[in-house]
């Protein structure tokens, strides 16, 4: 079966082609699986010093099913397919058992009915049919085999075995609908990126060098690595607001006039509410929403003072300024240096952060400034609010 993709919406064609990219991924996994299993019995022969028809039979199954794997990307066969294919080698592999008298249900149905909770949890008809079947083969092979204590057995395994596929389901299909979610807000911010930078190419430049000036400092004040990720992220999307910013705003030259400073202080509520619907995306909303508050509490939206600000805003926010003093404007040239460090240390307390004032000046001392700051410039219609913002 094809797909033709000419006559859908973007929206859809996307859905189609992520749905693709997973039944791929999963009879990949699938293949995969089987083959280790010849492996595996490869390496427990060796063990032994001896291999039995059993695990001839069951070789012999794995090399069907992986190529059988192979075989249902290569001829794009419907998803449900794939359903077909465990079910058909668990079946060879349980009359194997039967068979041949080993009594190994759980080992060979653990697996597929992980395989199925997860792909299938959407699909009720197939996740419930095929957790049923599973469950029915782990608990009728070993009783068929007999054995020692087999009813004992199958009381205390089977609700593992159920646990085990059904939390699995539910936690693996979660989380890959996590991943969907994510990076298609993800796609979204960077087409907002990309605009921005269409609007304001300094805008773009000076937040991507702010990100080298944040994680070093971050860096020199031993933040944790997840903490160190929402650093990077702030760094990066601390200016997404001003894409609700109108352009005879953002691109005035002349100072702001106090209503039209009001309307641009807003630009941090309007980052917060763009990146917020991201999955994974609370804290970085959270700062970037604070990207402006003042250590003193005089900053804004919400006047935060001292450690109540976000350590990411904080970190930010001095990197932030930093990068624009020692940048050229359009209505003035950068203040240098050694008159950017005295503004640093000038304003340590009141509205920065002076731990990471201190750090910032510490790793330009010892480092130098990274190199790729300082090369951010403007597109031709830059603006004078962007010293006030």
């Amino acid at each position: 079966m094809s797909i033709s993709y000419t006559e859908l919406p973007s929206t859809r064609r996307r859905e189609v082609g992520e749905a693709r990219d997973e039944y791929v991924m999963m009879c990949r996994a699938m293949s995969l699986v089987y083959f280790s299993g010849i492996g595996f019995i490869a390496l427990w022969a060796a063990l032994l010093g001896e291999i039995d028809v059993y695990a001839y039979a069951t070789g012999v199954v794995c090399l069907m099913g992986g190529f059988l794997g192979l075989l249902l990307v290569r001829y794009h066969l419907p998803k449900r397919a794939f359903i077909g294919a465990l079910v058909m080698g668990v079946v060879i592999q349980t009359v194997l058992v039967i068979h041949y008298q080993q009594i190994t249900a759980g080992f060979f149905l653990l697996l597929p009915a992980m395989y199925c909770a997860i792909f299938f949890w959407n699909d009720r008809p197939v996740a419930i049919g095929g957790t049923i079947f599973f469950t029915i083969a782990f608990i009728c092979t070993p009783l068929i085999v007999g054995g020692e204590d087999v009813i004992a057995r199958i009381v205390t395994t089977t609700p593992i075995f159920l646990g085990l596929v059904l939390t699995t389901g539910y936690l693996g299909h979660e989380s890959a609908q996590m991943d969907r979610n994510r990076g298609r807000f993800e796609s979204t911010i960077s087409s907002l990126l990309v605009a921005l930078q269409e609007r304001d190419g300094y805008t773009a430049d000076h937040s991507e060098e702010t990100v080298d000036l944040a994680l070093a400092v971050g860096d020199h004040l031993r933040i944790e690595d997840e903490q160190r990720t929402v650093l990077a992220d702030v760094a990066l999307l601390h200016d997404i607001g001003k894409i609700g910013i109108p352009n005879e705003i953002l691109n005035k030259r002349e100072g702001l006039e106090d209503h039209e400073w009001e309307f641009m202080k807003r630009h941090p509520e309007i980052g917060e509410r763009i990146v917020s619907p991201v999955p994974g995306f609370g804290a970085v909303a959270k700062a970037i929403r604070h990207e402006h508050e003042r250590w003193d509490g005089a900053g804004y939206p919400d006047g935060l003072v001292g450690d109540e600000i976000p350590l990411p805003s904080r970190i930010v926010l001095v990197c932030d300024a930093f990068h624009a003093m020692i940048t050229d404007r359009p209505y003035r040239k950068s203040i240098g240096m050694n008159e950017a460090r005295n503004e640093m240390i000038r304003h340590a307390g009141t509205q920065f952060d002076p731990d990471v004032v201190e750090a910032l000046l510490t790793i330009i001392d010892e480092q130098g400034v990274p190199e790729s700051v300082g090369k951010a410039s403007w597109n031709g219609t830059t603006n004078a609010a962007e010293a006030a913002a």
